[in-house]
């Protein structure tokens, strides 16, 4: 314990000596700065603008005593500056002291306003560009702002392009409200010495195209000092104008100069313009659509040239693509369609009558063959084959209207309130590849008859073999090969034969080959049959389809299935009883296809007898119709007797309009009211297998649910 108190009394000594020696030498015992320096973050002002005094108002040194930091203001009576210079521009270095250290500080003198990134170079003729450049304004504080030199309280002042100049001065005004700066840039103008031109990549245009397309074209200004390329704007080119170009520019598009101008350099393209599809359309329309139609033929204000305008449109627009047909106008091609149908369709007919020889379409559109003289029907067939414009090339037009207007109103009856569509009025027409077919059937028919030909009209079976073989050969392979074997081609081979004096084509070839080689007969049975034989199996085809119509609904009457089967059974009963060995033979051995199910969804191969039977028992066939009231004496009587009535109006001339006639029906009647009413309905449902008495226990002859009678149904008797 007395050592630490004696401790503790040096320790005041210490002290007290060091106080006191502080007191005699005074300022030699003062800190001491070591380094002195200005922070980024006590950084005063560094930027002023020309003339602007020094202003340190702001900011600290940082000073370090002893190794500790303190700060110390700027404006601090023991810190001087020295080395600013006002009134000089740019970088300067400023020293700073406090108590003998010292520290360097920069800063910048800049102008109030200074224009930057301006166009600086220009050629003869060249407008000042005031879209590029700026001015940067520096405030007292020393902080900047830049404004365009495009902006509204900028002025530029002093630009002359219009001779060259090295170095131009331009001044620069900024107003605003009472503050106004200025000051100057300059440029340089040189005259051109090259023009090089790249035109617009787009040359051709259709006449309903409304921009114009400028991409990729430029214009090159080029001096020793300066090259620039100016891209083609629309503003820069003249005569452009789509609407020069008209109907005739259609295949030879119009070739239009364009002019580029740029400041007094100017250079030229040439662009194509073609008068386009849409337009074409358009243009017809107009003329077409304020036609007056009273019927479905050409409206009378319409000129051929009107309806040849309408098919070449009609053309063009079944070619356009569907971006193109997209941008006509409502209604457009209506209007031209309605004038196409008209007009090519009355053209179409009176080409198709040029062939009237061969063929004609009778009022309803349906064709009939003609080909009642061989040397004119050759001579059709030839002029077909130069295949009409008319008939292929229009032809095909129309068929193309038929199927893509069909439910397009051609013309609408006001007062009968009835529409004719487009579609079923061109259904009169046959489009070129049936005409093509039909073309086919006459190739075939007439080079069955030039085969034909050489034989004589008085012929015998021994000069077929001796003389004729070769021929018969050529006529099988035709009838063999030919694509033309269906029921509804049974009439070509009628022709063929009707070219012969004697009707004989198929008994000639049914003569030698039943002798020769029968097998072969099977490639041309379908066709046509000798003449006695064709009529009974074009009878059994009638039974058949009436049959199948009756099934149907489609016919409600069947007076010529159940006299033509009995005039079936009549032609069986005389080729049987004919004593001619081949009909006896043919008939009892051809079979035929096509005309029967097999119950498997194809058809079965028949003979004569198996149709007589399958039309004899089928539902409403000849027996459904006759088996009510067989043994009835005066009921087959009756049947008899108006049986043979409607084969008598069916094969003799003029029966209809004698007065035997109207005997035979006025007995017939009476015959009829005779019977008793259970009769007289058995009778009716001979003839209508769906009749229904009109009152109970009354059957008058007249009272049909559809207020028809026996007659009408008949086909005979309308009107009695």
């Amino acid at each position: 314990m007395a050592n630490f108190f004696k401790k503790k009394k040096w320790i005041v000594f210490l002290a007290s000596l060091t106080m006191g020696l502080c007191m005699v030498f005074g300022a030699g015992c003062k800190e001491k700065v070591e380094k002195i320096s200005i922070t980024k973050s006590n950084s005063p002002q560094a930027v002023y603008v020309v003339g602007s005094d020094l202003d340190f108002s702001e900011g600290k040194l940082t000073v370090v005593i002893d190794g500790e930091k303190s700060e110390v203001p700027l404006n601090d009576s023991e810190v001087s500056v020295t080395g600013y210079d006002k009134n000089k521009l740019g970088e300067q270095v400023l020293t700073i002291a406090y108590k003998e250290q010292t520290t360097i500080f920069k800063v910048t003198v800049v102008p109030r306003m200074v224009a930057e990134n301006y166009e600086s170079a220009y050629f003869v003729g060249e407008p000042l560009n005031l879209e590029s450049g700026s001015v940067v304004i520096t405030a007292d504080d020393g902080k900047t702002s830049s404004v365009r030199l495009s902006e509204s309280t900028i002025t530029v002042s002093g630009y002359d392009s219009s001779a060259a100049n090295a170095a131009l001065p331009l001044t620069v005004t900024y107003q605003n409200g009472e503050t106004r700066y200025e000051t100057t840039f300059n440029v340089a103008i040189y005259a051109v010495d090259t023009v090089e031109f790249k035109s617009p990549n787009k040359k051709a245009y259709q006449n309903h195209e409304t921009v114009l397309d400028v991409s990729g074209g430029y214009m090159t200004l080029k001096c020793e000092n300066l090259s620039r390329s100016i891209p083609v704007t629309k503003d820069m080119v003249s005569g452009f104008d789509l609407s020069a170009a008209t109907v005739e520019h259609r295949e030879n598009p119009l070739m239009q100069t364009l002019t580029v101008s740029y400041y007094g350099h100017q250079k030229t393209y040439d662009i194509q313009i073609k008068f386009s599809n849409i337009s074409f359309i358009e243009l017809r329309a107009s003329e077409m659509a304020n036609l007056t139609w009273t019927g479905c033929e050409m409206p009378s204000e319409c000129t051929e040239t009107m309806g040849e305008n309408a098919l070449e449109a009609m053309e063009v627009f079944f070619e356009m693509s569907n971006a193109e047909t997209t941008q006509l106008s409502n209604g457009a091609i209506e209007h031209i369609a309605r004038v196409a149908t008209a007009y090519g369709l009355d053209k179409w007919q009176k080409a198709f009558a040029l062939y009237s020889d061969a063929f004609y379409l009778n009022d309803d559109g349906t064709l009939s063959w003609n080909c009642e003289d061989f040397d004119k029907t050759a001579a059709a067939y030839q002029n077909i084959l130069d295949r009409d414009p008319v008939l292929y090339e229009d032809g095909a037009i129309l068929v193309k209207i038929a199927e893509e207007f069909a439910e397009t109103v051609l013309y609408k009856d006001e007062e009968a309130e009835e529409e004719y569509l487009i579609g079923s009025v061109l259904s009169v027409m046959y489009s070129p590849d049936t005409i093509d077919e039909f073309t086919q059937q006459l190739a075939l028919i007439i080079s069955l008859h030039n085969e034909m030909k050489v034989v004589p009209t008085e012929w015998t079976l021994d000069m077929l073999k001796s003389t004729y073989a070769e021929t018969m050969q050529n006529v099988w392979v035709l009838l063999r090969e030919t694509e033309f074997k269906a029921t509804a081609h049974r009439p070509l081979y009628l022709l063929v034969s009707r070219w012969r004096e004697k009707n004989d084509y198929f008994e000639i070839l049914y003569t030698y080959y039943y002798s020769e080689d029968i097998s072969k007969i099977n490639d041309f049975k379908d066709l046509r049959l000798p003449s006695e034989l064709e009529t009974l199996y074009s009878q059994l085809l009638v039974v058949r389809n009436q049959i199948i119509m009756t099934q149907q609904l489609q016919a409600l009457e069947v007076t010529n299935l159940m006299v033509t089967y009995e005039a079936a059974l009549q032609q069986r009963d005389k080729i049987l009883a004919s004593g001619d060995q081949m009909l006896i033979d043919l008939y009892e051995t051809l079979e035929f296809d096509y005309l029967i199910g097999n119950g498997e969804g194809g058809y079965a191969q028949v003979s004569f007898d198996a149709l007589f039977s399958q039309f004899r028992r089928t539902s409403y066939g000849y027996m459904y119709n006759f088996n009510t009231y067989l043994g009835v004496n005066s009921y087959e009587a009756l049947w008899a007797d108006y049986s043979a009535v409607i084969q008598k109006a069916g094969t003799t001339e003029n029966y209809l309009e004698s007065e035997q006639f109207g005997e035979d029906v006025q007995r017939l009647m009476r015959a009829y009211w005779s019977l008793s009413p259970k009769q007289q309905f058995g009778f009716m449902n001979i003839l209508n297998p769906y009749y229904k008495p009109s009152a109970v226990g009354r059957y008058p002859l007249y009272a049909w649910e559809n207020d028809g009678n026996i007659w009408y149904y008949g086909n005979l008797f309308s009107g009695w």
